[in-house]
């Protein structure tokens, strides 16, 4: 039986479909959320259809809490199989010269040091071929008008993935995954803003969040060898043709039952 995996960032959009797709994968999910009742709700659902499933709280730029999340998915889990560095912000959007010191620090802080911080916190719990994931951008590699924050970010975040695959390769596997354009409320905020060319693409050219969570499901219980180290552009139709063609039916869902906190909401 697969050990856990844990995704920060799991309260909503990409993370909370990665969360959902990872538990019908048999995995035992951890949803790791700044509040930890932001994933409550969403663990009593997995519960619910008798799947494994536990929220824990950690603020991704609190080292201590993120080494103690990861700590809380291996004990649950029985061993640590994967992990999934989700958690981000778009941070200032605007030329660097009106942008806020202090938001674009935080965008650094959530979106890059976030991760370091969830990756050295699993090393030394991984199991063998464990997986490490990394939600990465197109943004990393060109450069976006008024997007300063993000970019830099995510470019950091795309070498921190080399890095770790270049150190650690030879027992894990590392991926850094571009989801393509997803429909969540970051792209809604983007649309609102009207900053940079990606405002400009209209909803109803976005994905849905449930492709790259089954690509990252995908990725997290197959494990490719020949991907790890490398960024994944999900855009690619020879990558989706493989996953096509090697994922298994997920489980039929069980009726839910009730639960104890039906006032949390994602």
């Amino acid at each position: 039986m697969p050990g856990a995996v844990i995704v920060f960032g799991a309260s909503r959009g990409i993370g909370r479909a990665i969360a959902i797709a990872a538990a019908e994968e048999g995995f035992a999910v951890v949803l790791a959320c700044r509040r930890g009742c932001d994933g409550a709700a969403i663990a009593e659902e997995l519960q619910a259809r008798r799947l494994r499933a536990l929220a824990v709280e950690a603020d991704v730029t609190d080292y201590n809490a993120v080494a103690a999340a990861v700590l809380s998915a291996q004990s649950f889990g029985s061993g640590l199989a994967g992990i999934v560095n989700n958690a981000g912000v778009l941070g200032p959007l605007a030329d660097m010269e009106h942008t806020d010191p202090a938001a674009w620090a935080r965008a650094i802080a959530v979106n890059l040091v976030g991760a370091y911080n969830g990756t050295r916190a699993a090393l030394p719990l991984l199991a063998t071929d464990g997986v490490i994931i990394n939600l990465s951008s197109g943004a990393a590699h060109m450069p976006v008008p008024g997007w300063s924050a993000y970019t830099a970010s995510k470019a950091g975040l795309a070498m921190l993935t080399r890095s770790v695959a270049d150190e650690y390769g030879h027992r894990l596997r590392v991926y850094g995954v571009q989801p393509g354009m997803v429909d969540t409320d970051m792209q809604a905020e983007i649309r609102t803003a009207g900053v940079g060319a990606p405002s400009r693409v209209p909803r109803r050219a976005l994905n849905d969040v449930g492709m790259p969570a089954r690509a990252v499901a995908w990725l997290l219980k197959q494990a490719p060898v020949d991907l790890s180290g490398t960024e994944v552009d999900l855009d690619s139709i020879a990558l989706r043709l493989r996953i096509g063609r090697s994922r298994r039916k997920p489980q039929a869902e069980v009726p839910a039952t009730s639960g104890s906190c039906k006032n949390l909401h994602n």
